[in-house]
């Protein structure tokens, strides 16, 4: 179960940000993700811009992002 940990990067454009989360879209879904579990390239992304999201494979699947 350890691999459930090992980091994965999906790729798509922010579309909607909360405090605690940003609204992904990955471009076939949309999904919620916790800030605190996540790690966004560019940092400072903001609403609309597309950006690279490294976060645990198990958040990914629970997610049905891979």
């Amino acid at each position: 179960m350890s691999g459930d940990r090992e980091p994965v990067e999906i790729f798509g454009t922010i579309v909607g940000t909360r405090e605690k989360a940003i609204w992904l879209f990955d471009g076939l879904k949309r999904e919620w993700l916790p800030r605190s579990q996540i790690e966004l390239a560019p940092v400072d992304a903001g609403e609309g811009e597309n950006v690279t999201v490294t976060m645990p494979q198990w958040l990914a699947k629970e997610k049905g992002l891979i």
